[in-house]
C-alpha cells in the first residue's frame, strides 16, 4: 500500500479510506492535479502509491467519488449534465440519477433515486430545466415517471402491464415521446411502437410509422417540435435512423442501413441548432458514435476507436457532445466529452462507476 493522508488530502485516484478519516492514493487512475501531478507526487512522498482493487470492497469507511469531484478545480458554468448511475461497490445507491457541472465536478445524487426504488438508465431534462421524466420499475413494471430536480413530487405517468421506456419531453414542455410495447394500435406486433403523451401523463396514444412491425427503439424531438427523430428495426425499406411528423404523417428516411454496414443505428438527438444529428451504431462489432447533417449528408465516424462508445447527447450549444466509453484503463463505462468534431476526447467521471445516457441542461440550472 502506498502512503496514508490525513483528510482532508483529496486526490481523483484515491477514492477510498482503510482507516478512519484517512485515505489512500493509487497510481493506477485518476487525476493528479491537485498535487502537481504525479512526478510531483512522487518527489515530495518518496514513492508511487499503489492500492489493491479487492481493498475496495474491504475498505471501512468511503469517500465518495461525489465528493471527491467536488474538489476538482476547472471552470463551472450553471449549465449541468444529467446521468444515471450505478456503483460497484455501493449497493445502497444501485441504479441512481445524478447532476454534475459540465467539468465533472460537484456530483450530486437526486434524492428517492436510488434501491430499494431504482431508476432504469434514461432519464431526460424538461424545458425549463425544473424536472425530470425517468423510468423505473420500483412498482414491478418499467414506468415512465416525473419529479423535480430536487426529488419532490414524483409522479407516475404511464400504468399498464407493458413496458414504457424512454421519455423526451417537447421543446415545449407539454407532451413525452416515449416508446412501448403495448402496441394498441398494432396489436398483432410485439416490437415496441412510438407513444406520446401530455407531460401529465394524459391522452396516451400510438403514433403511426411506416414500419409498424419493426422494433423502434428509440424517439427524440427536432429543436423546434415540428419533427419526431427515431430508430427503428426491421423496416422493409432499410430505414435505420427515421423522421416523421409528431401527428404521424411525413415519413422519411434520414440514415439508411446500407450506410452503416447493414447495421442498425440508435438513440438519435438532433442538434441545438437543428443542422445535424448524432446517433450510436456498431460499425465492425463496435460501437461507436456518428454525426449526420439534418438532409442525410456528410455521414462520419466521430469516436473511431476500438472501446464502446455510446449514448452521444449535445451541449446546449452544440459545440460539445457528452457521451459513454469504456476507454479508460480500467474498463468501466465512464462519462466522456468531446467537440463535437471529435476532436479533444476528455474523461468527466468514471473509476469504479457504471454509468449511462449523460443529458445536457437545456437551460442554466439555478
Amino acid at each position: 500500500m502506498g502512503p496514508v493522508f490525513k483528510a482532508p488530502f483529496y486526490g481523483v485516484a484515491g477514492l477510498y479510506t482503510g482507516e478512519s478519516n484517512t485515505l489512500r492514493l493509487s497510481a493506477s487512475a485518476g487525476d493528479w492535479k491537485l498535487f502537481g501531478g504525479l512526478n510531483a507526487f512522487i518527489g515530495a512522498y518518496g514513492k508511487v502509491p499503489v492500492f489493491g482493487k479487492k481493498a475496495i470492497a474491504y475498505a471501512k469507511n468511503v469517500i465518495t467519488y461525489e465528493k471527491l469531484l467536488a474538489q476538482k478545480g476547472g471552470t463551472e458554468t450553471n449549465e449541468k449534465i444529467l446521468f444515471h448511475s450505478r456503483k460497484e461497490y455501493d449497493p445502497e445507491n444501485y441504479n441512481g440519477l445524478y447532476i454534475m457541472n459540465t467539468n465533472g465536478s460537484n456530483i450530486e445524487k437526486i434524492p428517492n433515486s436510488s434501491y430499494p426504488a431504482p431508476v432504469l438508465d434514461y432519464a431526460s431534462w424538461s424545458p425549463d430545466g425544473t424536472k425530470i421524466t425517468f423510468v423505473s420499475n420500483k412498482e414491478g413494471n418499467e414506468e415512465i415517471y416525473t419529479t423535480n430536480i430536487d426529488g419532490s413530487d414524483i409522479k407516475r405517468l404511464t400504468n399498464n402491464p407493458k413496458r414504457d421506456l424512454y421519455p423526451n419531453w417537447s421543446p415545449d414542455g407539454q407532451e413525452i415521446l416515449f416508446v412501448s410495447n403495448k402496441r394498441t394500435k398494432y396489436p398483432q406486433y410485439t416490437g415496441d411502437g412510438i407513444w406520446i403523451m401530455n407531460a401529465d401523463g394524459t391522452n396516451q396514444k400510438e403514433l403511426n410509422t411506416p414500419y409498424p412491425y419493426g422494433q423502434h427503439d428509440f424517439a427524440s424531438w427536432s429543436p423546434d417540435g415540428k419533427k419526431i427523430i427515431y430508430s427503428v428495426q426491421g423496416s422493409n425499406d432499410g430505414c435505420s435512423i427515421c423522421i416523421i411528423n409528431p401527428d404521424g404523417t411525413g415519413p422519411s428516411v434520414l440514415v439508411n442501413r446500407s450506410s452503416l454496414g447493414g447495421r442498425d443505428g440508435y438513440f438519435p438527438h438532433w442538434s441545438p441548432d437543428g443542422s445535424r444529428v448524432i446517433f450510436e451504431t456498431t460499425i465492425n462489432g463496435n460501437k461507436e458514435i456518428y454525426v449526420v447533417n439534418s438532409d442525410g449528408i456528410g455521414l462520419k465516424n466521430l469516436t473511431n476507436n476500438p472501446a464502446l462508445d455510446v449514448h452521444p447527447s449535445w451541449s446546449r450549444d452544440g459545440t460539445q457532445i457528452v457521451f459513454i466509453s469504456n476507454r479508460g484503463e480500467l474498463e468501466y463505462n465512464d462519462i466522456y466529452l468531446m467537440n463535437a468534431d471529435g476532436t479533444n476526447p476528455k474523461k468527466l467521471f468514471g473509476d469504479y462507476f457504471h454509468n449511462s445516457n449523460p443529458v445536457w441542461s437545456p437551460v442554466q440550472i439555478k
